[in-house]
């Protein structure tokens, strides 16, 4: 199993690091909905990389056959995600967000608008507070940054290489 646990871990790596330069390309392009949808597949990795790690060793032998059988990953993104938001709390705010740039939403009228259709109060106030929590956190984001609750997507734009470096670094902590 150590073999196909280090190649499952290589691909995810190589995923990462492709991610991160797709990222630095579409920010480049002014290519924001691409953006959210490539913070999506990094939160992806993670999510399954925390589902994978926390996982029996039965499990995880079911999870590499299937993996590298290419079959579906037995367990739905919603739970995963719910996992992981247990542990960080940020990352159900960044699914939410982010899979409406997946599939095609209002989001994509981003060009055009600096409103985001559809956030709620709560869920603003959610955001800003995940946000405001991670820029005090000693790895967290640059507390220069500035966000409140009436946020636009031009808003957000600075915060977006931080939020990739976090869920890096998480993915980086869940590898090892």
């Amino acid at each position: 199993m150590e073999d196909r646990k280090k190649k499952f871990y290589d691909i995810v790596k190589e995923r990462s690091a492709e991610n991160e330069r797709a990222l630095n390309s579409l920010l480049q392009g002014n290519c924001y909905a691409l953006v959210g949808a490539v913070i999506r597949m990094e939160l992806d990795s993670l999510v399954r990389v925390f589902d994978f790690s926390n996982s029996n060793s039965v499990k995880q032998e079911q999870i590499l056959d299937d993996f590298f059988g290419g079959k579906k990953w037995s367990n739905y993104d919603r739970n995963m995600v719910n996992a992981l938001s247990r542990k960080l709390g940020w990352a159900e705010h960044i699914y939410d967000f982010c899979c409406a740039f997946v599939h095609l939403s209002p989001y994509h009228d981003w060009a055009s608008t600096d409103d985001i259709p559809h956030l709620t109060r709560d869920k603003r106030r959610q955001i800003v507070s995940a946000i405001r929590d991670q820029q005090n956190d000693v790895w967290g984001y640059d507390t220069t940054l500035v966000i409140n609750e009436d946020f636009g997507f031009n808003d957000l734009l600075p915060f977006v290489p931080h939020i990739f470096k976090k869920l890096k670094s998480n993915l980086v902590h869940e590898i090892k």
